[in-house]
């Protein structure tokens, strides 16, 4: 399996924040190519999976790291946290990725003039 993941995001939070929000941005991507409505709630499309879950998709990070970096990236606003289960017992997160949104945040005044934003 190979894992990519965006260099800005890289050297803001660390090449494992940028992996794995580089694989909500993926899902994210695939749920909505699918029009998953179990997935689309607020106005976008959410994915979720667990710590452990994604240990294993990540064999070279711990729990604790990506508990890091899904805090990181959520209090960054790269990734957008919710609750969507229904169900008082069930604690799952979902997450939907808002990377281009931190991005376009990212730009200077001068950069944004010459995007034409």
């Amino acid at each position: 399996m190979e894992h990519h993941f965006n260099v800005q995001l890289a050297c803001h939070f660390g090449v494992n924040a940028a992996v794995i929000a580089r694989n909500f941005q993926y899902w994210c991507a695939k749920v909505e190519a699918n029009e998953s409505a179990e997935h689309f709630h607020d106005g976008r499309y959410w994915v979720y999976n667990s710590r452990r879950a994604l240990a294993k998709l990540f064999p070279y990070l711990s729990e604790k790291q990506i508990r890091t970096a899904l805090e990181a990236l959520v209090l960054a606003g790269v990734l957008l946290k919710g609750h969507f289960t229904k169900g008082s017992l069930n604690r799952t997160t979902w997450y939907s990725y808002n990377g281009a949104e931190w991005a376009l945040s990212q730009l200077s005044e001068e950069e944004r003039n010459a995007l034409g934003l």
